[in-house]
């Protein structure tokens, strides 16, 4: 008999909230969409455009597009015998990470490499790439597919690694 005497006055508690509920939450709502909308709307765009560089917003931001180098390519520099960006190199992968959002329809040819006398050479090279991908996969959100790797030996080349961008077929 304790069942009916509970859901009996819960019921009529539960309609009152409801009314009440319905009553104060449009208020609300219309007044928090009006606020932060108008308030997110300046600011907003500065963060997406540095953060991650969408192709959209882009033109509209005004700011100036990043520009590739002449010749298509970034050059990042590592220490000899080391597969760790120099500090220099890593502002100029977030670079590169910024200016692939204004070239949707370009991929990234990453070539890493290595001079013969450092040790292990080949593998360096090759890990030199990989860790330019990865970043560029993990810290920056690029997408795998605009990501090509590969490395080399090279008397002529530097301790590093070269980021050029191709025309996507």
């Amino acid at each position: 008999g304790d069942e009916p005497l509970i859901k009996e006055p819960a019921a009529p508690k539960k309609k009152g909230q409801r009314a009440k509920t319905t009553a104060r939450h449009p208020a609300k709502k219309k007044k928090a969409a009006a606020a932060p909308a108008a308030d997110a709307e300046a600011p907003a765009p500065a963060p997406e455009a540095e953060a991650a560089a969408p192709a959209a917003p882009a033109p509209q931001s005004g700011g100036e597009k990043p520009s590739k180098p002449s010749s298509g390519t970034f050059e990042l520099q590592f220490g000899k015998n080391t597969h760790q960006l120099t500090p220099e190199a890593e502002k100029r992968l977030a670079q590169i990470a910024d200016t692939v959002a204004y070239y949707p329809l370009e991929s990234l040819k990453i070539q890493g490499f290595a001079q013969p006398t450092e040790s292990n050479a080949a593998q360096l090279a090759e890990r030199r790439a990989k860790m330019v991908a990865g970043l560029l996969l993990n810290k920056y959100q690029i997408d795998p597919k605009k990501i090509s790797v590969a490395s080399s030996v090279s008397e002529t080349a530097t301790y590093g690694v070269q980021v050029g961008f191709v025309k996507d077929q």
